[in-house]
C-alpha cells in the first residue's frame, strides 16, 4: 500500500472514530443515564490510544500515521476553543483527552518493555477516572464560579431583597442566621432543573430558626413578580421567593451565571458560592 493511500485511510478512520465518539458528549442515553463530557474524556482517551497503537503497528511510516490520526482532531477541536473559549470550556477536558489518547497509544507503541507500557496506560486511565469522578466537575465549577470547591470567605455586599408585597430585607435582617440564596431568572432552564434540589433542602430546614432559604428572582425585561411566582407555584414548589435588581446584585455578589447559590453567615460573610447540590453537607445534612 502506498504511503499516500495509507495516510488517507488512517485519516478517514480517525474522522469516523471522532464522529462515533462525539455523541458521548451529551447525546447518547441509556435508560435514565445521559452520557456527558465526563464520560467522553475516558472513552475518547482509551479509544484513541488503542486506535493509535493499532495503526502504528500496521504502518511503516510512523510519523505520517500520527499526523493522519491527529488531523481530524486538530481541525475540529482546536478552532472551537479558539473562537469562543468560555462557551466551549465544558468540552475542553474531553477534547484534551482525545490528544492524550493519541499520545498514550504512541508512547505505548514506542516504549521498550511491557512494564513501561503498563505504567503509562495505568497512569492515563487513573487520570481519566479522576477527571470523571471529581476533576471534571471541579473544573466546571471553577469556570462558572471562580472556585473549585465553592467554599470561600468573602465579605458580603450590602444587599436588598424584596418580597412580592414590597417588604425589603437587608443584611441586618439576617443577623445570627445562615442565609442560603439561590439566584435565578425566568428564562433560565437550568434553574428549573435545579429547583427540586432547592425544594428538598427547603423542606428539610424550613422549621429551623437559624437557617433561611430563599430563591431570589432577578427580573428580566417584561417580567413581573406575579409571573415569577406563578412559574414556581404551578410546579408545586413552596420555597420562599424574593426579588432583587439585576445590576446591583450581579456586581455586588460578582456573578453572571444562573443559577448561582450562596451561603451568607450573619448577613456579613459569604462562605459558599456555587451550585445548590454542594450546600447540604455544609449545613450538616
Amino acid at each position: 500500500m502506498s504511503n499516500k493511500k495509507e495516510f488517507f485511510i488512517t485519516t478517514g478512520l480517525s474522522f469516523l472514530l471522532f464522529f462515533l465518539l462525539a455523541p458521548f458528549g451529551g447525546f447518547y442515553k441509556i435508560g435514565d443515564y445521559t452520557f456527558g463530557h465526563g464520560d467522553l474524556l475516558i472513552i475518547a482517551s482509551i479509544s484513541y490510544s488503542l486506535f493509535t497503537y493499532w495503526r502504528l503497528s500496521l504502518s511503516p511510516n510512523k510519523t505520517r500515521t500520527v499526523i493522519a490520526i491527529l488531523f481530524p482532531l486538530v481541525i475540529f477541536l482546536i478552532p472551537i476553543h479558539l473562537i469562543n473559549f468560555d462557551a466551549s470550556f465544558v468540552s475542553l477536558p474531553s477534547g484534551i483527552f482525545h490528544f492524550i489518547g493519541v499520545g498514550g497509544g504512541a508512547l505505548s507503541y514506542f516504549s521498550q518493555g511491557k512494564l513501561r507500557v503498563i505504567v503509562l496506560n495505568t497512569l492515563m486511565v487513573a487520570i481519566g477516572f479522576y477527571m470523571y469522578f471529581s476533576g471534571y466537575e471541579k473544573l466546571l465549577h471553577w469556570n462558572s464560579f471562580g472556585t473549585l470547591s465553592g467554599e470561600v470567605e468573602i465579605q458580603a455586599p450590602v444587599f436588598k431583597f424584596e418580597d412580592a408585597d414590597g417588604h425589603a430585607y437587608s443584611n441586618a435582617d439576617f443577623k445570627n442566621k445562615t442565609l442560603v440564596v439561590d439566584f435565578w431568572t425566568t428564562s433560565c432552564g437550568v434553574c428549573f432543573t435545579k429547583f427540586p434540589k432547592l425544594e428538598k433542602l427547603y423542606s428539610k430546614l424550613k422549621d429551623r430558626k437559624d437557617i433561611v432559604i430563599v430563591a431570589v428572582n432577578i427580573p428580566l425585561k417584561g417580567d413581573t413578580n406575579e409571573k415569577a411566582i406563578e412559574m414556581i407555584r404551578k410546579r408545586g414548589y413552596s420555597f420562599e421567593i424574593l426579588f432583587a435588581e439585576q445590576k446591583a446584585t450581579n456586581e455586588g455578589f460578582e456573578f453572571n451565571a444562573y443559577p448561582t447559590s450562596f451561603i451568607i453567615k450573619d448577613g456579613k460573610m459569604i462562605t459558599y458560592k456555587g451550585e445548590i447540590e454542594n450546600i447540604p453537607p455544609l449545613l450538616g445534612i
